[in-house]
């Protein structure tokens, strides 16, 4: 009733790619410190994930797909709001939530998008709803996401 699930999983390949190329960490193919310790490929790419994540505490929450991994659409809400699982390329917690890149492709979405630090970001309150995790989406479904 107003939702439609769905099994169709993100284009998770095309964003490691565009990932790779950003010149962070490829999280499925982690690298190791050389013998004589100094730091690998891709580990660099990694501290900068990981500082951008702290930066971001108490700012709205990055909804780039450039910064998510393992995404599943998992609905399209009444509204055309679609509606993923992911994990973000520096945290193993499952959040529930959308793409900017999606958000984007609707005029009337447009504004709840801005780009910050080269990353998008989305004002979830413009939008009536909210990030949530995996647990709150499995037991309330849509009402997790309203705000």
């Amino acid at each position: 009733m107003g939702v439609r699930m769905t099994k169709r999983t993100f284009p998770t390949r095309r964003i490691l790619e565009d990932v790779a190329l950003l010149g962070f960490a490829d999280p499925q193919n982690e690298t190791e410190r050389s013998n004589s310790g100094r730091m690998a490929k891709g580990e660099k790419g990694a501290a900068e994930l990981e500082r951008l994540a702290r930066a971001k505490v108490g700012k709205p929450p990055d909804s780039d797909a450039r910064l998510k991994r393992d995404i599943h659409h998992v609905a399209t809400l009444e509204d055309g709001f679609r509606v993923y699982s992911f994990r973000y390329l520096w945290d193993d917690a499952v959040h529930v939530g959308v793409m900017a890149q999606d958000l984007l492709e609707n005029e009337t979405w447009r504004p709840a998008v801005s780009d910050a630090e080269g990353y998008y970001t989305v004002d979830y309150g413009l939008l009536g709803l909210r990030m949530t995790t995996l647990d709150d989406w499995n037991a309330n479904g849509v009402q997790a996401l309203r705000a």
